[in-house]
This record gives C-alpha cells, structure tokens and sequence, in this order.
C-alpha cells in the first residue's frame, strides 16, 4: 500500500513527473502548437485522448494559449493575455463544480471546518475530506476534486463506520489528517488535483475501513488500481481483475492493430506508385495525396 499519501510536491518531483509525461508523449507535442510546459519545476496538467494531440498537429484544432476570462454580448471571447476570439458559434463550459455548502450550512459549522467558498481546489478543512473532530455528527462524501466514484463509496463508509461506532479513530489520527488538509490547501504551486496521489489517498481510506489488509488485490508497485478493488465483495473483485486481464490480452493478441495503425496516419500523406502490367508489361503512373 502507498501510505502515508504524498501531498506535496518538490520542484525534483515536478521535474521527474514532466520527464515521465514527456517519455509517453515523445516528440509529438513538442512539435505540435501545443509546445511543451516552460517550466517544469511546477506540477504538470495532464489530459488524456487517443486523438486530440494528432489533431491538434495536423490543423484539426486550433490551439489558444491563455485562460478565458470573460465573453462579450456579441460572443467575443476575451482571453487574460489580451486576446479577442471572434465568430464562435458553440461554447461548452467545463467548468467542474464549486461548493455549495454556505447554502445549508450555518456560520458556526462553516467557520468550524475553515470554509472558504471562492477555493474550489480545497474549500474546507477536513480529515480525509470528510470528517472534523469537533462536528461528530456531520460528515462530507464527494468533496473530493476529481470523478474518482472509489473514494467517494470510501468515504461514505468511513462516516457510516465512525457514526455507527463500528470504527474508532484515534485523535491522534484526526489531527494528522487535518494537517494534510491544511497542506494541501496551502501548497504553493498546487497540483492539478488536491489529492494527486491518487494510490495513496485511497490505500488510506481502504485500511482506515477495512483493516491493514486493504488492499488485497493490488499491493505491488504497477499494479492496477480500479474501485472495484476496495470494495468488501471478494467475488466482485476477483471477477473485475478477471475482466480486466482479459483486456490486456486482448490488447497484446493483435485485434487492437486495426485501429491503432488507422490512428497512426492521421493527416496528409503524399503517394506515387507504378505499376506494371504482367501481360502487357505496360505501365502506370498514379500519384497524389491522401488525407485521413
């Protein structure tokens, strides 16, 4: 397991993450116009897409520098550099979400869980996200900073476990945790996520429910990690780690080179073949380009 959960990062740990990013991504962004971070002693942002960096390199998408900070009555879109773009037709917000809870909650319970409703990165003070030592009978699941379903069934078990008395938490335990919130919220640069160790943050919850046994099925370093794994029904974890085998296998046994090969000629290719004819040994010339 990796605990104790990593909460901050270095400038060396920034350096090292950059350096494994850039050996997945290879030269490909780098000569493509989303160019490369400039700094890399400040943690990396990361997507995830089989195709948008091969359409970004062949003019599919325009890439825009820059954060959007505001959107005239005309649809001009104004960036914080000092850009205008003009003649959008469609605006989708990914915007994730931002705490609510100053619209239920009291003051008092507000300012007892350090409440700051304009963070969205951490906005209260918690152990573990979820509990706080002063408020034994309030407890928050999902105020946690990325769609990870595992850590929020964790914490709901977490707080079911402590509220029914079937767990018992050191205060000792509490107060550590409330130092991690404290970290995080304070860390300067701060990652793309609060808890980006995502492996040690739910090996914490996992052991804080189930025992030092957690987790049974992944405990060795490139193993994978997926919320059916800690979970109490063995059967459904075994079956998941089944399943997913079965992927990798099929991902090896060549039925995946299709697309993989499809995906690889994305953009414009030139061409220039001869042929011969066997019978007549006259021959063609056809040439041109493709794009794909």
């Amino acid at each position: 397991p990796q605990i104790p959960e990593t909460v901050s990062l270095t400038p060396e740990d920034c350096r090292k993450r950059h350096q494994y990013i850039q050996s997945l991504v290879g030269h490909k962004q780098r000569q493509s116009p989303l160019g490369e971070p400039t700094n890399r002693e400040e943690p990396a942002f990361v997507a995830i897409s089989d195709e948008f960096l091969d359409l970004v390199r062949e003019g599919k998408v325009e890439v825009v520098h820059g954060r959007l900070v505001g959107v005239d009555e005309d649809g001009t879109l104004q960036i914080n550099d000092s850009q205008a773009l003009s003649d959008i037709d469609h605006i989708i917000c990914c915007s994730g979400y931002t705490s609510q809870s100053h619209n239920f909650l009291p003051p008092d319970m507000l300012s007892t869980v350090d409440y700051h409703a304009e963070d969205d990165f951490c906005p209260t003070i918690l152990a573990w996200d979820t509990l706080h030592p002063s408020l034994p009978g309030l407890a928050f699941c999902g105020m946690h900073r990325g769609a990870y379903m595992g850590i929020m069934e964790l914490q709901a078990r977490l707080a079911a476990g402590v509220m029914s008395g079937s767990l018992s938490l050191e205060e000792e335990q509490l107060q550590s945790a409330m130092k991690t919130s404290q970290t995080i919220r304070n860390s300067t640069p701060r990652a793309q996520f609060p808890h980006f160790d995502y492996p040690g943050f739910i090996d914490t919850l996992s052991q804080l429910c189930y025992g030092d046994d957690y987790p049974k099925y992944n405990r060795d370093v490139g193993d994978l990690i997926v919320p059916a794994f800690y979970q109490p029904d063995d059967e459904l974890s075994r079956k998941c780690q089944l399943e997913m085998r079965e992927e990798i296998e099929r991902g090896q046994d060549g039925s995946r080179m299709p697309k993989v090969v499809l995906q690889s000629i994305l953009g414009k290719w030139s061409f220039d073949r001869h042929i011969v004819h066997l019978k007549t040994k006259q021959v063609e010339r056809i040439h041109g380009t493709v794009k794909y």
